[in-house]
């Protein structure tokens, strides 16, 4: 389904990516 030629489709996964890994900073931070 993955198609290489939809650059919205990589904005939203790069967008995710990003969003995922600012979560995870911030769990950690708050968790020690």
């Amino acid at each position: 389904m993955a198609r290489d030629d939809n650059p919205t489709f990589d904005e939203l996964v790069a967008l995710a990516v990003e969003t995922g890994r600012e979560g995870v900073k911030a769990l950690k931070s708050e968790t020690g």
